[in-house]
């Protein structure tokens, strides 16, 4: 279905939101996560307005993390290094805590939007009322700056699959507010392999195809290989996905790619993505190793 269609003209007041989604709507992205492992909003959920100001922050958040790290005395780029602030697991590529929303207040509202006009209406259709209360686990960004294509993986630990296959409701998801257009199969965004949440044994046969000999160049060259699907999406739309999901981004080429997210948990799941560890903590820079020592990173 169209992502079009599946967005009502009905205007929310109460948030800078472009459309809301119909019960069908809700229903028919129930059923493509579900199944799938992922749904896409392609269209703007969230005003461009608020998007550009979200990007700015994102921006000047990261840019002055950066600042941090160096007066620390760790190498802001060629360094890998996890903090409670920011992490730094691939080079070009960094997952930023979102600050408090007086410190960021429109990439706060740019989640607390996506959480309102797509996650929230999206998961009731999906789990309806046994999951209880969505809880939202943390926000932040990821920031791609010429970074290569990342590892394919899975969000989730092995806790989630084993009880989430006896408990429908014990799931975390992730929703994408990407910031600037992503092109998907054009080589741009985040590429998924679908059904590859259904179980443990599920995603790792799906990991085995992602990982194969030559799997850099390959999703490099050919955004969507080995079984994977790269959806495209506009700044301002959503991309939801169950943490069990095998996935993985694409390169970023030629220019800055941020993308704003939020991790919710039903039926009691919990996930994390940053250590307590911070910046300011005093740890020994030598301990970090610099990218060029490393023979693997996810």
């Amino acid at each position: 279905m169209a992502a079009a269609a599946l967005l009502s003209s009905v205007p929310l007041t109460a948030r800078p939101v472009v459309a809301t989604l119909s019960h069908s709507a809700a229903a028919a992205h129930a059923a493509a996560l579900r199944e799938q492992g992922f749904t896409v909003l392609a269209d703007p959920v969230v005003e461009a307005s608020l998007v550009s100001k979200a990007a700015v922050e994102v921006a000047s958040t990261l840019d002055g993390l950066l600042d941090e790290v160096g007066e620390a005395g760790f190498d802001p780029l060629d360094q890998q290094y996890l903090f409670h602030e920011v992490c730094y697991r691939q080079e070009g590529r960094w997952d930023v805590r979102r600050p408090s929303a007086n410190e960021a207040p429109a990439w706060a509202e740019v989640c607390e939007t996506a959480r309102a006009a797509a996650v929230a209406p999206i998961l009731a259709a999906l789990q309806g009322s046994e999951s209880g209360e969505v809880e939202t686990l943390m926000s932040g960004a990821i920031v791609s700056r010429a970074a290569p294509a990342q590892r394919p993986h899975a969000d989730a630990d092995l806790e989630q699959y084993e009880i989430g296959e006896e408990d429908d409701t014990y799931r975390t998801f992730s929703c994408f507010v990407p910031l600037v257009d992503l092109h998907g199969s054009g080589g741009d965004g985040t590429q998924f392999w679908p059904g590859s949440h259904v179980s443990a044994a599920a995603a790792e046969a799906a990991w085995e195809r992602a990982t194969a000999d030559g799997w850099e160049e390959l999703l490099e060259l050919s955004p969507g290989a080995a079984g994977a699907e790269a959806p495209a999406c506009r700044a301002g739309g959503v991309v939801l996905y169950d943490s069990r999901t095998i996935h993985g981004g694409l390169p970023s080429r030629g220019r800055t790619r941020a993308i704003a997210y939020l991790i919710v948990g039903t039926g009691g799941a919990q996930d994390s993505n940053f250590p307590p560890e911070r910046i300011r903590d005093g740890l020994d820079p030598d301990e970090f190793p610099y990218w060029d020592e490393l023979d693997f990173v996810q």
